[in-house]
């Protein structure tokens, strides 16, 4: 067989393999599958009865991420007090810091 014969029944052959790869591993997880709908779908009745769904999980899960990202910015910019930032970001910075306090204060309490 030529060389190129032979590259080309390779890459059919791995092709091959890994859609067998994917498959079973789908078939293996398909009652492990937690199924995300939005809050409209399921509404409009397209959420599967009986089956476990996920519900604005994710969201719900971004807002505390983004809740202490903003705290560990204000605390290191507490960090640098003699410099300020833009007055649009000091102006979130102390919104942030009347709304929550400070890291000292919070856990003194």
């Amino acid at each position: 067989m030529k060389p190129k014969n032979q590259r080309l029944v390779l890459v059919i052959a791995a092709i091959a393999a890994l859609m067998a790869a994917v498959l079973l591993a789908m078939w293996g997880l398909r009652s492990q599958a937690s199924y995300f709908y939005t809050p409209s779908d399921v509404w409009s009745g397209k959420a599967e009865f009986n089956r476990a769904v996920r519900l604005g999980g994710m969201v719900d899960n971004a807002f505390g991420v983004i809740g202490i990202e903003l705290l560990a910015a204000a605390q290191g910019c507490d960090f640098h007090a003699p410099l300020t930032s833009s007055p649009a970001l000091e102006a979130v910075r102390s919104r942030l810091r009347r709304s929550s306090g400070r890291a000292e204060q919070t856990m003194a309490n």
